[in-house]
């Protein structure tokens, strides 16, 4: 697929998960466009460690955590044992400009 736009679909920009985080806030963040980052959490343990099963044990132990089906209503430190935030992350969250969404939003990594 090309940049240009075609019935209603477009190409999402990629970066690698070592460029700044100046260059994020720039093109992506202020400008709200899409972006995957890729390479993220390859050494986590979560990603041999997470199963259907595994989350479903962990978060059930959790107060916190309100269960529908597999996906969960998760404060930002529940299985922080498993993966580590990626700095860029932490950076736009500890921000003070930063605020709540309204509405979720999924962040993934490749």
């Amino acid at each position: 697929m090309n940049n240009k736009s075609e019935a209603g679909y477009f190409a999402i920009a990629r970066e690698s998960a070592d460029f700044s985080f100046e260059d994020f806030v720039s093109r992506y963040y202020n400008t709200e466009q899409p972006v995957i980052i890729e390479g993220v959490g390859e050494s986590w343990p979560a990603k041999q460690r997470w199963t259907e099963t595994y989350i479903r044990q962990a978060l059930a132990k959790e107060t916190k955590a309100e269960a529908a089906s597999l996906w969960y209503w998760m404060e930002r430190d529940m299985l922080s044992g498993d993966y580590q935030t990626p700095e860029l992350v932490q950076r736009l969250l500890d921000a003070s400009n930063t605020f709540a969404r309204s509405k979720s939003m999924r962040i993934w990594g490749s």
